[in-house]
């Protein structure tokens, strides 16, 4: 289908592309290579506006405004959530594969806004208009932590690359960094988001820091250690 992407992200060889389109409730994944579609990840009952793919690429998790986010598996082994409402793991369909549903997340009481794995993809993060942030055990489907602190919707979430800190950015003009084991906030970086800066939240393997920018060109950056600076990226 044509239409403008809401949430698209790559795979580590860059041969595939999982994406969704504004107003969808479909997300879809496409080679690269051949610019086939392989599957359809179908089941929402709103909108999909966030897609993110496990590790292993095995997994792909969409958020919605349906209140809810869906774990969906891309193989074909024999591995189902206790959660999960379906033994049909994939079926053939028009247009491509459309990959089973391993487990429905619900919790959040407004739209789903940000979806994100960790890096052994045992755990989920989603954001929400809820004003906030839940921890999810893949295996289970059960919320482990809900933070709690942001006044306003919370737009990004992720991992740190060894996923013992979750961050999360809000239109509340902060982004708050939380301890994934205790669930404890260490930071609160304030002031920083005037300008829409929580819109587009990044960790750097290589630096072990996190980057936040803005659509104006202001870029922050703050490590574990403490240390953070601000300015401008665009001239």
């Amino acid at each position: 289908g044509k239409g403008k992407v809401s949430s698209a992200v790559m795979s580590a060889d860059s041969n595939t592309l999982l994406l969704s389109l504004q107003g969808s409730s479909k997300a879809h994944i496409y080679d690269l290579t051949t610019n086939k579609e392989l599957f359809v990840f179908e089941g929402h009952k709103g909108e999909i506006t966030s897609v993110a793919l496990s590790p292993d690429e095995e997994m792909v998790l969409t958020g919605s405004s349906d209140e809810t986010a869906r774990l969906w598996s891309t193989t074909k082994r024999e591995h189902f959530l206790a959660c999960s409402p379906t033994r049909n793991l994939l079926f053939e369909g028009k247009g491509g594969i459309h990959a089973g549903l391993l487990g429905e997340l619900k919790g959040h009481t407004a739209p789903v806004t940000s979806v994100a794995f960790s890096n052994d993809g045992k755990t989920v993060l989603t954001g929400s208009k809820d004003k906030t942030a839940r921890l999810w055990d893949t295996a289970t489907g059960k919320c482990l932590m809900t933070f709690k602190r942001h006044r306003k919707d919370v737009t990004s979430v992720g991992f740190s690359p060894d996923s013992t800190i979750i961050y999360t950015g809000s239109l509340d003009e902060t982004i708050c960094l939380w301890n994934t084991s205790t669930g404890s906030l260490l930071d609160t970086l304030q002031g920083l988001t005037q300008r829409g800066m929580s819109s587009f939240l990044a960790w750097s393997p290589k630096s072990n820091c996190m980057f936040a920018i803005s659509s104006e060109g202001i870029t922050c950056k703050w490590s574990p250690w403490g240390n953070l600076s601000i300015e401008g990226l665009l001239a």
